[in-house]
């Protein structure tokens, strides 16, 4: 499988997007535009809002890649919501398994997450402003 991060393309409408993760498997026949989202939990159906707005986001995207990555073949968006208490939903879970990642990283994940998410907080409580 051939790994792509961080980049660059121009959508249908020519405007400029800037992708986290493609993974295309010539194998299989099968690409992916992955796209992981950090955001604080508010509702029960936030995994499939973040899942809409990645597709209306990078499904424009979808002919450039496949004809600058010589890829003839479906690409997938996946936007995977990671909630910034660590929250791992199960639609992660299965995403993971469906391509093949290890479980353990979603462990890894949900840890970095929170890390992040407590230094972010550290930084916005403690850090002196210099207005």
């Amino acid at each position: 499988m051939e790994i792509y991060e961080e980049i660059h393309v121009v959508a249908q409408n020519n405007s400029n997007r800037r992708i986290d993760i493609i993974a295309l498997d010539r194998k299989s026949k099968k690409g992916f535009i992955i796209d992981p989202t950090i955001r604080f939990e508010n509702n029960r159906d936030q995994n499939f809002e973040v899942q809409k707005e990645k597709a209306d986001i990078y499904e424009p995207c979808i002919p450039y890649i496949q004809t600058n990555y010589q890829f003839n073949y479906p690409i997938e968006v996946i936007g995977l919501f990671i909630g910034a208490r660590g929250t791992i939903t199960k639609q992660v879970q299965e995403t993971f398994k469906r391509l093949k990642i290890p479980e353990k990283l979603c462990e890894e994940i949900a840890l970095a997450t929170v890390k992040g998410s407590v230094s972010i907080l550290q930084n916005h409580l403690f850090k002196s402003s210099t207005y």
